[in-house]
């Protein structure tokens, strides 16, 4: 039997147009390409390019109004006290000597006399009253400005009058009242107290940027010779008036 010679075109034809129509779904289902990318609104745009507002600058009028303790920022006195007076205290007897009676370490008390007495406390800390007041912070401080005065009165009511003006200052015998002379190093308030065995204190209170929070840095020199640095924080108590 002889074959047609048409008949191997054909069947490549039929097999091509097969492939054709099994690949045409497979193309319909193409899934489609990436989307362009959304454009930025103007709005988006002024707000990555929009600077941080810089917070204004303390002034000395600044300070004026009242102030809130805030303990979590502020320095725990007690905890650096003792911390100053247990490094300067290792003497040739191999450790910390309490006093008579073995009273515990400060600020337990014990011994002699209770935590106030001396007496019980490790040997080298300062029972100075003008030291002791200043390890506990008041809760609140409100500050009152005149020419050449600061007045700072606490929430124990106790006073002190700050004079930049380079008055003469007696000595107050009030515990309640002190007058002390100051200076202004810029922004900053700075005062230096005298203290027993030609020692002082050096207060220095200064705001932040912005006005929002106040700190009081002490700086107390300590009978053994070391220095003790106390910072508390206080934020600013918003104004009630409209």
């Amino acid at each position: 039997m002889k074959l047609n010679p048409l008949f191997p075109l054909a069947s490549f034809a039929l097999l091509a147009t097969a492939q054709f129509i099994s690949s045409a779904p497979l193309r319909a289902q193409a899934p489609p390409g990436p989307l362009p990318a959304a454009q930025p609104k103007d709005d988006d745009r002024a707000a990555s390019t929009e600077q941080p507002k810089e917070l204004k600058p303390a002034t000395k009028e600044s300070f004026k109004g009242s102030w809130k303790l805030n303990i979590d920022d502020s320095d725990d006195a007690h905890k650096k006290m003792e911390a100053a007076s247990t490094s300067q205290n290792n003497g040739p007897y191999g450790g910390n000597r309490g006093g008579m009676g073995g009273g515990s370490p400060w600020p337990g008390g014990g011994g002699m006399g209770g935590p106030r007495g001396g007496m019980g406390r490790n040997q080298g800390e300062d029972t100075t009253p003008q030291v002791q007041r200043l390890l506990d912070p008041a809760d609140s401080l409100s500050f009152a400005q005149k020419p050449g005065e600061v007045d700072v009165i606490d929430s124990r009511s106790r006073k002190i009058a700050f004079y930049t003006d380079g008055r003469t200052i007696e000595k107050s015998k009030d515990n309640d009242f002190q007058e002390l002379a100051a200076r202004w190093q810029d922004a900053e308030l700075v005062s230096d107290e005298k203290i027993q065995n030609n020692r002082k204190i050096t207060r220095e209170y200064e705001i932040e940027p912005g006005g929002q929070r106040l700190y009081e840095t002490l700086r107390i020199d300590l009978r053994n010779g070391s220095r003790l640095n106390i910072r508390y924080a206080y934020d600013i108590v918003p104004d009630d008036k409209p």
